[in-house]
């Protein structure tokens, strides 16, 4: 299984940047749900899931998706599957 290291990006940022919907949610491509927060600012390992061919968080029980709009740019290379 693939695995890779990014760092999530902050609450303040992602919503400057992309704004909330009705539910408090930030709108990036697939939401970041406000219950993802306690990812916000961390490293966090992430695995690749060939079923859905996308990447999930393996630092919180929930396996949430993470996608490149929620990471810091400087790990988004790291994202790119062949």
């Amino acid at each position: 299984m693939k695995t890779i290291k990014v760092k999530i990006r902050e609450w303040d940022d992602m919503e400057k940047e992309f704004g909330l919907d009705k539910n408090g949610s930030i709108e990036c491509k697939y939401r970041f749900l406000d219950n993802m927060n306690p990812l916000c600012g961390k490293m966090v390992e992430l695995y690749f899931d060939e079923d859905f061919n996308s990447w999930r968080e393996q630092y919180t029980n929930k396996h949430w998706y993470i996608y490149k709009d929620m990471v810091e740019p400087e790990y988004r290379h790291l994202m790119e599957v062949e």
